[in-house]
């Protein structure tokens, strides 16, 4: 997920800041450190970090799967994304699976990210202790008799996804005044993913190991709808979305060099003012995916 800091934590990284020496740093620190654990079983690296793309933007990407909850006062994974946090100024995020729950598929990781965990796990550099996808079982979360086919599944699958990013909008663009310093800039990251992972997902694009462009993106749109021309203007919004994150990123990369409070918050809000047009985007996708996959 992209990782919007406050100015507070960009103005501690200023250069030499390296995102290749921190997040090697910061996966060594791991590779020593998530072993100690109790019950822990093993761990992959994936998203941007995994695959050579990460950025100021970036955060460490990790599955893990424990055999067992830490007890209260144990060195734990919150402890260690804190240690991690304040040493080399990376955001780890982990994504946990009891090692009872892999095995038996009752878990909350869907057929795209499975997808891209074992691509990952392909690469041994990415693995801590046992590989954990040697006992992660994938399997649909409502019963079998449900789905008719493979088909069937996929789209099943996706229109929850569709139906999941459309809550989690709404629910952020309602609430972000009630929201703390740092829910406001999780919900930033959301609102600058969403439109990428949203197109990606839908369309079964996992070339998890390169950045597709903007025009890669919407051509993967436009044949995924199979879009007409009054259609076309779906496409531009993406490509307003996609901007948006780009230019953001210029505005992190410049206040490396040139801190300023004032343009940074203001590059904030325009990111929220994304997210309208980012609601937008969803529901014209999942209006578009659902009439192509009823035909």
């Amino acid at each position: 997920m992209t990782r919007v800091l406050s100015f507070e934590e960009l103005s501690q990284l200023a250069p030499p800041w390296s995102a290749e020496e921190a997040f090697s740093d910061a996966f060594r620190c791991l590779q020593g450190a998530l072993p100690e654990l109790a019950g822990f079983c093993g761990a992959v690296r994936f998203g941007s970090a995994a695959t050579n793309r990460c950025n100021i933007l970036s955060d460490l990407d990790m599955l893990v799967v424990t055999s067992k909850l830490p007890e209260p006062g144990q060195c734990n994974l919150g402890t260690l994304a804190g240690i991690i946090r304040n040493t080399y100024g990376i955001q780890v995020s982990f994504e946990t699976v009891l090692a009872t729950d892999a095995e038996m598929g009752c878990h909350s990781i869907g057929l795209s990210l499975m997808k891209h965990l074992r691509w990952c796990a392909e690469h041994p550099d990415n693995i801590i202790g046992k590989n954990p996808l040697s006992s992660l079982q994938w399997g649909p979360t409502v019963p079998v008799h449900y789905y008719v086919d493979k088909k069937h599944q996929e789209l099943v699958e996706r229109l929850r996804y569709l139906d999941f990013q459309e809550r989690r909008l709404t629910h952020g663009i309602f609430l972000f005044d009630s929201y703390s310093d740092e829910q406001r800039l999780r919900f930033l990251g959301k609102i600058l993913d969403a439109p990428g992972h949203i197109t990606r997902r839908l369309f079964d694009r996992h070339e998890h190991h390169r950045e597709y462009s903007t025009q890669e993106m919407l051509k993967i749109l436009q044949d995924g709808c199979h879009l007409i021309e009054e259609q076309v203007p779906v496409c531009a919004l993406l490509e307003e979305l996609l901007k948006g994150k780009t230019n953001f990123l210029s505005v992190v990369q410049e206040q490396l060099r040139h801190p300023s409070q004032s343009a940074y918050g203001a590059a904030l809000r325009d990111i929220f003012t994304l997210a309208h047009r980012t609601l937008a985007f969803n529901q014209a996708v999942k209006s578009l995916f659902v009439s192509q996959s009823l035909l």
